[in-house]
């Protein structure tokens, strides 16, 4: 310290050097405080970051483990495990169990297409093309890009592009599982699978993978198929421009097919080029050669050696599909397994009902003859219903000439016409105590516009008038099934044809190309068979099999199991089969179903008469499809007629489809018929099951009898139908109404016409439409006339005519004297009306407080029966014809 000249301490230095020492301290003490709390945050930051790196690293990993499998079965890819698929088919003739048979001339060989080819066939420089412009780096890295992979996922996140950045070996993951999701589970799932495969195959193995599984378009699945049908050459022939022809497809097959869009594909084709030259795999001289070179191609058709039979057809394309059900296999890889594992399959074929349907398919003679090149098509098939063993099934006419060509029976999705009504309207109707055998509709549209037009119509374009539904069903109106739907509701028909029935490819929504919505929760699909989609022949007979075995659905099956090649169970395909109908239901369906055959639309069957048939005929709109699903008490046969393109059929007269249904099932059906004529097993029949009983009506109130039913002018009214317990008729007619009818001229009686007797008109007070129709029991209607009126003095309409509004029509029997005409010749004025109608036979239609009233009871045909049943005159006026279309074509059927 300095001092003053005294002596003493200089106190004013003191101060000043203490203060500017304290100013130090302080400036120390703040910056290590900063540096302090800067550190600790770091720390802090640091320490977070660490830990939910942890809990990340450690929820991913839990993810990883517990929802994703890495793992994929790759080694039988390899040609040099391939072993031979055998088929074989039951034989129960020697043992009731069933012996196992080889169908030797269907054995499966290599691969679906024998296409495969090894690594050290295929040109180093084809190689090049694809790992080039496909994965450059492919022979370095370990299965995964993961610069690629992180700038794919850049701009994922940033909204800039999508994943992209897959390697070789990560496509070949997406090509053996089929997965294209675009989401990160996906991406991960295909990264971990791909660092499985790089850990166990060599790079050489993974890129003959890859090169014999990529799509190349056309239908095209491997660069060897893809070489043979675009170039007509073996891949090892390939040249440089060829190669890089083909590689160029990948990006996008469609954009840069060869053949649909040439100059797209040329263009790819330099890029490819250009990046091999880049990457010094060619010279310049080469890329500028072999771009600009033109190519001549043209698509080649590669099939196997040997033809499959439908059948075997049909089995590949089932075992295919579960097999990529099962094990997550892409259609390519499952396709793969089939053919080269050495499986065994057990199938469903009937050797002999195979070869009957082939037979008869091949035959030209057993179809309609054709003067145009483009001839109609047909498919069969049929099935045992206790089970949906598919016994034996045909795609097509005349002799087969490929492989896993077009099966019209299991690919092609047609309108099925009136076939379906069993399914969407009768079956359920009956079902649901909406209906019975007995119910009485009237037969009349459901629909009136008022622009004058109708919906539905009938073929022949004509009305019947009051029909039970057992008649609706026989002659195929499509009034009645309209109204019969209507009382089931469109959902509930809907869901039961759907998801109990079947028939998957019916669809609640349908957006079309110019954003049309269709859908078959609606009267025409459901109704008439309108179907948006359509329906395939193997649904149908599957459908049916619900009437021919009691109530029981069974999903259709071509085979039993399958073996691997140690011997074990791959997969068992058991019976798929549930309760979807009563046994009463089924048997009541059955009996309907008979009267089609008997006396309906398909007495062109002639088996009916060696034996029980059972079916219903179906014809789409305009004629273009024409079906039959037909059952006996042994099998369930479906089968459809028509052009592919939707061809009229209206040429034929006569119905192939029947012909051809009766030449194969009768033959089928021979053995039976043969064993029982010679005093062996008697011929099994359609047994009413234990629950129906059978009832006589009245057919026109579905009611039990009444006197006045009687004196019907048409004859006798009474019809036998059958019922359950709680469903039988137990009202009395009061649909009759008996009259005093002039003898000597016709026509309703007056009180002074010499000579009457009694007659029976049927009440029918509902009909009352803006158009007039076509009804055939017009003429036999009756309406109560008001006290005091006056009939209607013409002997050309009913008596009634006087009472009705102008536009009002009841319809007309087209006849010149009407039965129901007023006798105005013996009418004198002030004559007495009172005798017009004996009411000493008009019965009370309320019934008594005593009469049980069961709501199974059949109730009159204009009583509602659910919330979305129409008025009571049977049918609704709509304001206008939406759609423009015209509304009185309805479905075909004969």
């Amino acid at each position: 310290m300095e001092k003053k000249k005294n002596g003493s301490f200089d106190l004013t230095k003191r101060k000043t050097a203490s203060i500017k020492g304290g100013a130090k301290r302080s400036d120390k003490k703040k910056n290590s405080r900063f540096w302090y709390w800067f550190w600790m945050s770091v720390l802090t930051v640091f320490l977070i970051g660490f830990i939910c790196s942890i809990i990340i690293v450690g929820a991913f990993a839990l993810y990883v483990a517990n929802y994703i499998d890495a793992e994929i079965d790759i080694d039988f890819l390899s040609t040099n495990q391939a072993q031979t698929t055998k088929l074989y088919y039951m034989d129960y003739s020697t043992d009731p169990s069933g012996v196992p048979v080889e169908i030797e001339d269907q054995r499966l060989y290599g691969s679906e297409n024998r296409t495969w080819v090894n690594i050290s066939d295929i040109p180093l420089m084809t190689q090049e093309a694809f790992t080039s412009i496909e994965d450059h780096r492919f022979r370095t890295h370990g299965g995964v890009d993961w610069f690629r992979t992180a700038t794919a996922t850049f701009g994922y996140l940033t909204g800039l592009s999508g994943y992209g950045g897959s390697t070789i070996t990560q496509q070949l993951v997406k090509n053996l599982t089929d997965d294209t999701e675009v989401t990160p589970q996906r991406k991960i799932k295909e990264i971990l699978c791909a660092l499985n495969i790089e850990s166990k195959k060599s790079k050489d193995e993974i890129l003959e993978m890859y090169l014999n599984t990529v799509y190349l378009s056309q239908g095209y699945y491997g660069i060897q198929t893809a070489a043979r049908g675009y170039f007509d050459k073996d891949v090892s022939e390939l040249n440089l421009a060829e190669s890089a022809t083909l590689a160029a497809i990948l990006k996008s097959p469609t954009k840069y097919d060869p053949i649909l869009n040439y100059e797209n594909n040329k263009k790819r084709r330099g890029d490819v080029l250009f990046r091999m030259w880049e990457l010094g795999k060619i010279s310049e001289e080469e890329m500028i050669e072999y771009a600009d070179m033109d190519l001549e191609i043209q698509r080649k058709q590669v099939t196997s050696q040997g033809t499959n039979s439908w059948f075997t057809d049909t089995v590949i394309d089932d075992v295919i599909e579960d097999i990529m059900d099962r094990f997550g296999y892409s259609y390519l890889a499952a396709s793969q397994y089939l053919y080269t594992q050495g499986l065994s399959i057990y199938t469903t074929m009937d050797p002999e009902i195979q070869n009957i349907l082939e037979e008869v398919y091949t035959n030209e003679e057993n179809f309609p003859k054709e003067q145009s090149i483009v001839k109609p098509d047909s498919a069969m098939v049929v099935l045992n219903p206790q089970n949906g063993d598919i016994v034996g099934i045909v795609g097509g006419r005349g002799e087969k000439t490929g492989d896993r060509i077009f099966n019209c029976a299991t690919m092609a999705k047609r309108s099925p016409g009136s076939s379906i009504k069993p399914i969407t309207v009768y079956g359920p109707g009956i079902e649901s105590g909406v209906i019975t055998y007995g119910t009485v509709l009237d037969d009349s549209p459901f629909k009136f516009y008022k622009n004058g037009s109708y919906w539905p119509s009938n073929y022949p374009n004509v009305f019947y008038g009051l029909t039970t539904v057992a008649d609706g069903l026989q002659r195929s109106a499509n009034t009645i099934a309209i109204k019969v739907l209507d009382r089931v509701g469109t959902q509930n028909s809907y869901n039961f044809a759907k998801y109990k029935a079947g028939l998957e490819y019916l669809t609640d929504e349908y957006i079309l190309a110019d954003g049309t919505v269709k859908s078959d929760v609606d009267y025409a699909p459901l109704g008439l068979g309108a179907t948006t989609v359509g329906v395939t022949v193997e649904q149908m007979a599957s459908a049916y099999t619900m009437f021919a075995n009691n109530g029981i659905y069974s999903k259709s099956r071509t085979y039993t199991k399958i073996l691997d090649k140690n011997g074990d169970i791959l997969i068992s395909n058991d019976v798929d089969s549930n309760i979807v109908l009563s046994e009463e239901t089924a048997s009541i369906m059955t009996k309907m179903m008979q009267n089609v055959v008997n006396y309906g639309t398909a007495t062109a069957v002639s088996l009916r008469y060696s034996m029980d048939v059972a079916g219903k005929t179906g014809t789409a709109d305009s004629d273009t499809d024409r079906w039959f699903v037909g059952y006996t008490p042994y099998y369930v046969g479906a089968i459809w007629f028509g052009y592919r393109e939707n061809k009229t059929l209206s040429n034929y007269s006569y119905s192939p489809h029947l012909k051809l249904w009766d030449l194969a099932m009768t033959k089928i059906h021979q053995k039976y018929i043969d064993a029982a004529k010679s005093g062996g097993e008697p011929l099994k029949k359609f047994e009413l099951a234990p629950g129906v009983v059978t009832a006589t009506y009245c057919k026109d109130s579905g009611k039990l009898l009444c006197e006045a039913c009687s004196h019907d002018p048409r004859g006798s009214r009474a019809q036998t139908g059958y019922f359950t317990a709680s469903t039988v008729p137990t009202e009395t007619c009061d649909c009759h109404v008996l009259v005093n009818y002039d003898t000597t001229v016709g026509g309703v009686a007056c009180s002074t016409c010499p000579s009457t007797t009694k007659v029976a008109l049927i009440r029918e007070e509902s009909r009352n439409f803006p158009v007039q129709l076509p009804i055939v029991d017009a003429q036999y209607v009756y309406r109560q006339l008001p006290k005091f009126a006056v009939p209607s003095m013409s002997s050309t309409v009913p008596y009634f005519q006087s009472i009705l509004e102008d536009g009002v029509y009841v319809g007309t029997s087209q006849v010149a004297n009407p039965y129901n005409r007023f006798c105005y010749q013996h009418y004198t004025h002030g004559a007495s009306l009172g005798n017009l109608v004996d009411t000493t036979y008009v019965p009370d239609p309320t019934p008594s407080s005593d009469t049980p009233q069961s709501s199974d009871t059949p109730q009159s045909s204009d009583t509602p029966q659910s919330s979305d049943t129409p008025q009571s005159s049977g049918y609704i006026i709509i304001d206008d014809n939406p759609g423009g279309h015209n509304p009185r074509k309805g479905l075909w059927d004969r």
